[in-house]
């Protein structure tokens, strides 16, 4: 059995980074589902509607 040690801020950085990956794959799925409601003239659940003012 081998025992191996790091630090604890290299060790939080990697787990990090996992994190980082799902909020971008999280931020490429929010925008390519907008710009397929765009094309289909679709407007995003949180958007108000356009009120002619």
């Amino acid at each position: 059995m081998t025992a191996r040690s790091t630090p604890t801020w290299a060790l939080h950085r990697r787990l990090g980074a996992d994190e980082q990956t799902s909020t971008t794959e999280e931020i490429v799925r929010r925008r390519r589902s907008l710009r397929e409601r765009a094309r289909h003239g679709l407007r995003h659940p949180e958007v108000e509607p356009e009120t002619g003012v």
